[in-house]
C-alpha cells in the first residue's frame, strides 16, 4: 500500500485543462487513480465530468463505464 499524493493548485489545474482539452477533442486519456493504497492506471475518453458531486465519468477501451472521484485523480495524461 502507498500513501495518497497531495497534489498542488497548479497540478490539479494542469488535470482539469487536460481533461477538458480531452473531451473537446474526443481524446483517449490515460488516468492514474489512487484507490484504497494502490494506483490503478485507466485509459479512456471522458464521457461526463459532474463538478457538483466531483466525478469524472470515463468510459475505457473496453466500453467499461468508471466514476471517479476528483481527489483519486493522480495524474492524466493523453493516451498514445
Amino acid at each position: 500500500k502507498k500513501k495518497k499524493p497531495v497534489l498542488d493548485e497548479q497540478e490539479q489545474e494542469q488535470i482539469n485543462e487536460t481533461i477538458h482539452i480531452a473531451m473537446e477533442f474526443n481524446q483517449l486519456l490515460k488516468f492514474t487513480v489512487w484507490i484504497d493504497g494502490f494506483f490503478e492506471e485507466i485509459t479512456g475518453a471522458v464521457h461526463y465530468v459532474n463538478q457538483t458531486s466531483k466525478l469524472v465519468h470515463i468510459v475505457d477501451t473496453k466500453l467499461e463505464s468508471h466514476r471517479i472521484v476528483f481527489d483519486a485523480i493522480v495524474s492524466v495524461e493523453f493516451a498514445d
